[in-house]
């Protein structure tokens, strides 16, 4: 009995539902459209979670340390969620200019753009309702997903697989997702705005947030925004359905973070050494489970099903190359994503901002070097190097934050 109502059980489910949601989307475009629209489709959701990411560091970090403390005011939310409102409708215009520059048809892109700013504007209200409705966030998820599976179960079945038809079915369930946070938002926009909050929490954890965020994309996506504005969407198609498949294990470890953060920061705040020790290595060890599930499930099918995985079988052996690249990358995440939230959680942000600065500054220029010496190898590897340069320091920096909380509380 007690499983059934462990939450993050059911918040993983929910996330687990709307993983599997976005991966059968792109799936389908996938085996049943071209190369170049899959590949803007990819570029589109690669673009999506940049935003989502900026998000979380402009609001989410700052909301993080605030929650400690108990339930923020309606009134410390409403400057943020100009803010949110305002980045939406940016990351939507954003979205709108890259697929035109794809050719992607006027319909389509409007579609795209209007469902790009409303679940962003979803992840605001996500950030929000983590810390202390997480209920209405595994509502959201849900929602997203039983709009999104069954039409495209749907559409699959009657042959209208298209970019213009999952854009419709995508608009709708953004539309759908965003209902359960209605009330949040009709709260907070009839709330007189005070902006202490928000500028307490902009300076002291948002703003190393957001640099850390900004630095971690150009270290881990560079080459993909590179092979995408110089080679095009088809180019861009391996690498993009290599990270699909393994998308269902990111959103999953994404979920995780979004749980084990409050959890993490409350032990910080209470000194409970060895309830945060429990939680980490819970945290480590499901994430690290996350990948070894998503990776023998992609194997086993390369095994038994290419086709797939890749329907373009003369180029099969291309889209395994790059898939080991982001395979190997995607391993590295896993290792260091519980260990960037721990360091959250003990409010090092700047220690995180530092050393992403410092690999995006390498990454840049050997990922230029290397697609103009190896083609898109050569970006690859260079993608894998400097995310070697942002883990490795991060993973160092955890096990010593761990062994000095363990000595203090032997003592």
């Amino acid at each position: 009995m007690a499983l059934w109502q462990d939450r993050r059980l059911w918040a993983l489910f929910a996330n687990a539902a709307y993983a599997l949601s976005s991966f059968v989307l792109g799936y389908l475009l996938l085996l049943q459209g071209s190369q170049e629209q899959y590949g803007a489709f990819a570029f589109y959701l690669l673009f999506q979670a940049f935003g989502y990411s900026l998000i979380n560091a402009l609001f989410g970090a700052p909301l993080l340390i605030a929650a400690r403390d108990g339930t923020v005011a309606a009134g410390g939310l409403n400057p943020m969620l100009r803010l949110a409102l305002l980045l939406a409708l940016l990351g939507a215009a954003v979205q709108a200019l890259l697929l035109l520059q794809q050719g992607i048809a006027a319909d389509v892109i409007v579609l795209l753009a209007l469902s790009a700013a409303l679940l962003l504007l979803r992840w605001f209200c996500r950030c929000v309702q983590q810390n202390d409705a997480p209920e209405q966030v595994m509502l959201a998820d849900l929602s997203f997903s039983l709009v999104a599976l069954p039409g495209a179960a749907l559409l699959w079945q009657q042959g209208l697989v298209s970019l213009w038809s999952l854009s419709q079915l995508l608009l709708l369930a953004a539309i759908v997702s965003l209902l359960p946070a209605g009330r949040l938002l009709w709260t907070v926009i009839q709330t007189e705005p005070d902006g202490r909050l928000w500028s307490a929490g902009y300076a002291q954890q948002g703003k190393p947030a957001l640099a850390g965020v900004v630095t971690v994309e150009v270290t881990a996506n560079f080459h993909q925004y590179v092979l995408i504005l110089l080679q095009g969407a088809a180019a861009l198609a391996p690498v993009a359905a290599a990270g699909l498949f393994l998308r269902p294990m990111t959103l999953v470890q994404s979920s995780l973070a979004q749980i084990e953060r409050p959890r993490l920061a409350r032990a910080v705040a209470a000194a409970d050494w060895p309830g945060l020790q429990r939680i980490w290595r819970s945290f480590l060890w499901l994430s690290a489970w996350a990948y070894l599930l998503n990776l023998l499930a992609i194997l086993i099918l390369l095994w038994l099903a290419p086709a797939w995985l890749w329907p373009d079988l003369l180029t099969l052996p291309h889209f395994i190359a790059c898939g080991g690249f982001v395979a190997l990358a995607a391993l590295l995440r896993s290792l260091r994503g519980p260990a960037s939230t721990l360091l959250q959680a003990f409010d090092q942000f700047h220690f995180l901002a530092s050393v992403t600065w410092r690999a995006s500054l390498a990454t840049v220029p050997l990922v230029l070097l290397g697609l103009y010496a190896g083609g898109i190898y050569g970006a690859l590897l260079a993608m894998l190097l400097g995310e070697c340069v942002v883990a490795i320091p991060i993973l160092r920096q955890c096990q010593q934050t761990l062994q000095t909380q363990a000595g203090f509380s032997g003592r």
